[in-house]
């Protein structure tokens, strides 16, 4: 059986944690155990809220590393998210909100709940969804010296480990915002309630394997694209 879209509860009084973000909310994640380098699509578990004080003690922590991987590059200082810890940035669109996350899986950019949606609930609290949404997740893992033809071997070959009917639908090469050379797959499982589509924009650098990864049910397929295209036009490692 495919892995689980997850579905999401959200904490309004949480802000981003990063500045020139233009949400005033940010979703929030339980802790997770890290996950195995390739196996992205473990980023996808039923999820409850976390605390503030831990999720402000790991925003903490990675600012707190930030000093020690040297100067953020002239492309990333406009990103709406930038991780000098772990060595990329990122824009969200705009009506989506991010949150920090634990593991290997380290950001999640989902929708920002609302009427429109069903989202949100009576006196705004939020309200788990009845069915799936779109969500973006940026993965970073250590790996030195890995090349990106062995990256996305190990992506592909182990999401089909842990969902059977999953396939290669797209593959072509692509380049980051600042030319460094990343690989673009579309994977595609065709799920008993309803297909669904992931994007995933590949990179390596000299000591890490990245991936940002959008996925969405078939039917919203196409309304996320421009949000999804956002994310992978700004993506941006070093």
């Amino acid at each position: 059986m495919p892995v689980p879209f997850p579905e999401r509860s959200y904490d309004s009084s949480n802000a981003g944690a990063t500045g020139g973000l233009s949400a005033s909310a940010s979703s929030t994640l339980a802790d997770k155990p890290p996950v195995a380098p390739a196996r992205i699509h473990r980023t996808f578990p039923e999820t409850a809220p976390v605390s503030r004080t831990i999720t402000m003690l790991a925003c903490a922590v990675l600012a707190a590393a930030a000093g020690c991987t040297g100067e953020v590059p002239e492309a990333a200082r406009g990103c709406d998210v930038v991780r000098p810890a772990l060595g990329f940035a990122i824009d969200v669109p705009d009506g989506w909100t991010w949150s920090d996350v634990a593991g290997d899986v380290v950001l999640e950019i989902v929708r920002r709940p609302s009427a429109d949606t069903g989202d949100a609930g009576a006196g705004g609290e939020a309200a788990r969804p009845k069915r799936s949404h779109p969500v973006v997740h940026v993965v970073v893992v250590d790996r030195e010296g890995v090349t990106l033809e062995r990256w996305a071997e190990e992506v592909v070959a182990e999401s089909k480990d842990l969902q059977a009917d999953l396939g290669v639908a797209g593959r072509k090469a692509a380049r980051l915002a600042d030319g460094r050379p990343a690989l673009a797959l579309t994977l595609r499982s065709e799920r008993a309630l309803e297909p669904l589509v992931q994007q995933l924009l590949l990179v390596v650098t000299e000591s890490r394997a990245c991936a940002v990864v959008a996925t969405a049910p078939e039917s919203d397929a196409a309304a996320a694209e421009p949000a999804f295209k956002e994310c992978f036009d700004s993506f941006v490692v070093w």
